[in-house]
């Protein structure tokens, strides 16, 4: 068993180089090495590590043994000296300051200049360490803040490498949308509703009129229908409504988004196993509508779990005020770990 990751993958953190972003077992993010004071690399020593360490991460609990990546149907036998996946998490500066996310993300100033590191990278092995069918992944906090981010973007696109950005969508970026329209960026911004009050309690800034606008700015500038994705992560307490479902939907669908993005806030999904009736509801809602509206959508890790975890049978809804009145009974049932789960964020 293999994963392309593990050969070809590299994670850049706030001090240290992984093989990938997937948090696994105990500690997760299969490690490779600490970065030095000046955070750079000895690209050699960096692809002989991954050699070396590969075999053993695989059968590992504690970095990539039972990883869903891991399998039969994944194997690599392509060796050689290239990158082909890059993740930066290597900053926490971010313009808000989402509920559910980690306090080390909330207005952080952990930051260094990844730059000269990626040109050494270019550069190495007389550009060979590159695999243009490749990608970039902005996973850290908010990419638009980098002071870099636009050079950074400029330099993979050029080479036709694929960045995929998340992104609040509160700062406009000239960069995002020239690479929508040469087809090189897939821009996801997670607004997680489309009521001012709501984001107002979510993202704990005002920006919600700021967040579409921008979106619809990006809509208009992408070359192919689905590279600007609209995220909403159900978060319980917060936009956990049919009425939240459907606000989201219509003003995406209005300012021409054609992608939704469902995810299931993955702090409350652990806290109860998975095991989570009300959420789970309105996920089929969620689709079901998407569906309805002509849009497609995709699920990330916590939705798609929650969805396969149940055979991925979607509630067909024929009648919505009989399924409304079922869902807000389920909701009523387990109202009690809505508010724990919020005293988690007011902590």
């Amino acid at each position: 068993m293999d994963c392309h990751l593990l050969s070809h993958g590299i994670s850049v953190e706030k001090d240290s180089l992984h093989d990938c972003c997937l948090t696994h077992g105990y500690n997760g993010r299969p490690f490779i090495i600490k970065l030095n004071k000046d955070n750079t690399v000895d690209w050699a020593d960096v692809f002989d590590l991954k050699k070396i360490l590969k075999d053993g991460k695989r059968i590992n609990e504690k970095e990539c043994k039972g990883c869903r990546l891991l399998g039969n149907e994944r194997i690599f036998t392509d060796e050689g000296d290239y990158i082909s996946h890059i993740n930066l998490n290597h900053w926490n500066i971010c313009n808000s300051k989402c509920v559910y996310c980690s306090k080390d993300y909330n207005g952080g100033d952990k930051y260094f200049n990844v730059l000269p590191m990626m040109k050494e990278l270019f550069a190495y092995n007389g550009g060979k360490a590159i695999n243009t069918e490749g990608e970039l992944t902005f996973q850290g906090g908010e990419p638009t803040m980098l002071p870099e981010f636009e050079e950074l973007i400029n330099m993979f696109t050029e080479k036709k490498i694929l960045v995929r950005i998340h992104s609040s969508g509160i700062k406009y970026s000239q960069a995002v949308t020239d690479g929508l329209k040469n087809n090189s960026v897939i821009l996801v911004v997670s607004p997680d509703t489309a009521v001012k009050e709501t984001y107002k309690k979510i993202k704990r800034v005002d920006a919600c009129d700021r967040v579409w606008q921008n979106l619809e700015k990006y809509a208009e500038a992408q070359k192919e229908p689905d590279r600007v994705k609209a995220k909403f992560i159900i978060i319980a307490g917060y936009n956990d409504s049919i009425e939240e479902i459907d606000a989201f939907l219509q003003r995406a669908k209005s300012i021409g988004i054609n992608r939704i993005v469902w995810e299931i806030e993955c702090m409350y999904a652990a806290r109860y196993q998975y095991d989570i009736p009300h959420v789970s509801m309105l996920l089929d809602y969620a689709v079901r509508e998407t569906e309805k509206c002509g849009l497609t959508y995709e699920y990330y890790d916590g939705a798609m779990y929650v969805q396969n975890k149940k055979n991925n049978v979607i509630r067909d809804i024929t009648d919505k005020a009989a399924f409304s009145e079922e869902f807000e009974t389920l909701k009523e049932r387990y109202k009690d770990r809505n508010l724990d789960y919020i005293k988690i964020f007011s902590q």
